[in-house]
């Protein structure tokens, strides 16, 4: 009997030893109150994107149809950008003589070498004006009275690596041979924008 009970107990203390422990429970989160909630941030729809666009849009592009560059900080009278503006005048016949010749044809021609647009501005329809003067420097003729200008104001944009060219005719009835003479060419209204050359005609 003493044996049965020993063994009844030592079978009893094993099994409790062999029995697995419970898992302690997690405690509970405490609660927590919800606050006031967050405005999400506006983000504007297609149509208002546009909208925004369009009214942006109108605003450059009333700008450029009202003037399309300004002067900036150019003097009054002056051009801005006028030094990235290179002229260059040609005479036909190059060789003029006076028996053959009545009047000299005049190119005037003017390149933007800049990297931005330049703008010149007309009072009048006239764009070039073309002057045979004498050794001294006096006007013997003018290339505008005889041609029609109308008093209309306007202006010429010139892009980069543009040209532009005009031509005209100046008599050589006023010429004598043996005499020098000087073919000046320049944009009314712009001082900066001159350029000439010098014609000995013969017989």
């Amino acid at each position: 009997m003493k044996k049965l009970f020993i063994l009844a107990a030592l079978s009893l203390t094993a099994a409790v030893i062999a029995a697995p422990a419970k898992p302690e429970k997690a405690p509970k989160p405490e609660a927590v109150e919800p606050g006031p909630a967050q405005p999400r941030p506006h983000k504007p729809g297609f149509w208002e994107r546009a909208w925004d666009s369009s009214k942006k849009g109108t605003q450059r592009i009333g700008r450029t149809m009202t003037r399309p560059f300004r002067r900036g900080d150019s003097k009054p009278g002056e051009v801005a950008g006028w030094k990235n503006l290179a002229m260059a005048i040609t005479l036909d016949p190059a060789a003029v003589k006076l028996a053959d010749t009545r009047a000299i044809r005049v190119g005037v021609s003017v390149t933007n070498k800049g990297e931005n647009a330049v703008q010149l501005d007309f009072p009048t329809t006239q764009r070039v004006e073309v002057l045979l003067k004498s050794e001294d420097g006096k006007v013997i003729s003018k290339w505008s009275e005889d041609q029609k200008v109308d008093q209309e104001q306007g202006f010429l944009v010139i892009n980069p690596e543009e040209r532009l060219e005009y031509t005209a005719n100046i008599s050589t009835r006023e010429m004598s041979s043996g005499r020098t003479y000087v073919i000046e060419a320049y944009f009314p209204d712009f001082d900066q924008l001159r350029t000439s050359t010098v014609v000995a005609p013969s017989n």
